[in-house]
């Protein structure tokens, strides 16, 4: 499911997140899942036969619930894609430090990112260019100073305040087939095929077709 608790209906950032319940045994219950940290339990949830990935995160230990009652109980476990989570935290650089100079938007756009544990592309769809360098997306050519991210002197921004001031109203983020995707709001319309960008590390690795419409079959099945 796509989580938006925010009241303003064009906010940028798409969190999803997953509901997962099983019947629980002696062997497999809420003790199987509550030991360790948020991050020890990846959930992947694919299509089958077409490989389609609808969602990856990892499971929310506060929010796994289970009756106090004789076994066997349904037990409820919840994923997220992380990007609630950031909120809490502030960007860092590649070494691990608090970003200073120049980036570009999709360099730093990687820098909030990787503090959802999910190391994943980021596909780009989004037609704006600078005049002076029509071949290549904005967030890849032009830079900004890391202080435009700074709260006060000396104070970093969250990451996820971050990401709302990269993107505003013009564009949307979002977790598809496996991927972070950020579209352009306006390049929604109709089924014609876009040119999506893609970055790995908040490098440019390659450009492709990208449609954005996805057709799946009624009878094939999900696997976890």
């Amino acid at each position: 499911d796509t989580v938006n608790n925010d009241e303003y209906r064009l906010t940028p950032i798409r969190a999803k997140a997953a509901t997962i319940e099983f019947y629980s045994s002696e062997e497999v219950n809420l003790a199987t899942f509550t030991a360790g940290d948020d991050n020890r339990w990846m959930v992947r949830i694919t299509t089958e036969h077409t490989g389609f990935v609808w969602f990856l995160g990892f499971l929310v230990q506060d929010d796994i619930t289970e009756p106090f009652q004789p076994r066997p109980n349904k037990v409820t476990l919840v994923a997220n894609d992380g990007l609630g989570s950031l909120k809490e935290v502030t960007p860092t650089d590649a070494n691990g430090l608090v970003p200073r100079g120049y980036y570009s938007p999709i360099q730093y756009l990687y820098y909030c990112l990787q503090l959802t544990g999910l190391d994943l592309d980021i596909v780009l769809i989004n037609s704006v260019r600078e005049v002076s360098n029509p071949n290549v997306p904005y967030m890849q050519s032009c830079v900004l100073d890391a202080k435009t991210f700074q709260a006060e002197i000396g104070a970093v921004e969250d990451a996820y305040t971050s990401i709302e001031k990269l993107l505003k109203e013009q564009c949307i983020l979002t977790q598809y087939n496996g991927q972070w995707w950020v579209v352009r709001l306006s390049e929604l319309k109709g089924e014609a095929a876009h040119q999506a960008y893609v970055y790995r590390g908040g490098a440019f690795i390659g450009n492709r077709d990208a449609a954005m419409t996805r057709r799946i079959g009624f009878a094939e099945s999900m696997y976890l």
